[in-house]
């Protein structure tokens, strides 16, 4: 049972906070929004609708060709991993994520 309760805390511990990653993706990446869109984002933070902010963030990024930094890139795959339904996402992260060697803005 302890064991049980230690694997559980060190999947939480792992699992990035929804919150903040979607407010970084909006401050690190408000330039690749448009006006309406900046708007949406922050009306959908204000009622805590942030999956869709990570969706349309992430899909602005890669719409603008703009790439994540390697540590945002990190921190939203550990976002993925932690939802098996969020195959689209993984998709808009296979588009702008930070590799080596590649060029592009990074956030």
């Amino acid at each position: 049972m302890a064991q049980h309760a230690d694997q559980l805390n060190n999947e939480v511990m792992k699992r990035p906070n929804e919150v903040d990653l979607a407010w970084d993706l909006v401050d690190d990446h408000r330039t690749v929004l448009s006006p309406a869109e900046r708007d949406m984002a922050f009306v959908n933070l204000g009622v805590g609708d942030f999956t869709t902010v990570i969706h349309d963030v992430l899909g602005a990024v890669l719409r603008e060709r703009h790439q994540l930094s390697v540590e945002t890139t990190t921190r939203v795959e550990a976002w993925i991993d932690c939802y098996g339904q969020h195959a689209e996402f993984k998709a808009l992260l296979d588009g702008v994520a930070h590799t080596e060697g590649s060029a592009g803005g990074a956030g």
